[in-house]
């Protein structure tokens, strides 16, 4: 999940940005030291 691989990038929190563009989306995680 996320939260596993924010861990793994060594951040202590994370958001997420999604963005919708028709009918396609995508999401990704912004990692936080």
């Amino acid at each position: 999940m996320l939260n596993k691989k924010a861990q793994e990038e060594g951040a202590s929190s994370y958001r997420i940005i999604e963005a919708r563009t028709g009918d396609h989306w995508h999401a990704t995680a912004e990692l936080y030291k």
